[in-house]
């Protein structure tokens, strides 16, 4: 049997297949699918260091937040998860902060603010987080450590 954590879904189709799997609805694996249209239209063509396509990243990391057993919102927003990033090309070159209106208007300000959030954490060094800090910010913490686990998973840096 796959284990989901050592070997995260990469592509759409496994992830919508999990979907099931975990019981997901219509309209969560709706919304799912929406954010990989949109995040896909973002990012192609571009790939990582390791010739491993960014979306399959973007995928990775959604999926390790759906196998957590985490709200939709926040797995949809680990889909879009580095759309915020200066480095990550978006359509007619809006810049971070125009993007956020489109992404709120698509998914909901509730993605939108979970993504700005995540975007600012992720350059926090997390082994200076106190428990509490922590706790606070749960949802942001589980998308970076997703983000980094999915980083390590065959080594694709």
């Amino acid at each position: 049997m796959r284990d989901w954590f050592i070997h995260p879904a990469q592509t759409n189709l496994e992830l919508y297949a999990r979907a099931i799997d975990l019981g997901w609805g219509p309209e969560r694996r709706r919304s799912l699918a929406d954010a990989y249209v949109f995040a896909l239209r973002q990012v192609f063509p571009l790939a990582r260091g390791s010739g491993k396509p960014f979306i399959a990243q973007l995928v990775g990391t959604a999926s390790l937040v759906m196998e957590s057993g985490c709200p939709a919102e926040w797995v949809v927003t680990a889909m879009l998860h580095a759309l915020y990033q200066r480095r990550v090309p978006f359509q007619a070159g809006l810049d971070p902060e125009q993007r956020r209106g489109l992404i709120a208007a698509q998914f909901g300000t509730g993605v939108d603010d979970l993504l700005d959030r995540y975007t600012t954490f992720e350059t926090v060094d997390l082994g200076r987080l106190s428990p509490r800090e922590v706790a606070e910010q749960s949802d942001v913490v589980t998308l970076r450590l997703a983000d980094e686990l999915e980083d390590l998973s065959g080594s694709a840096l």
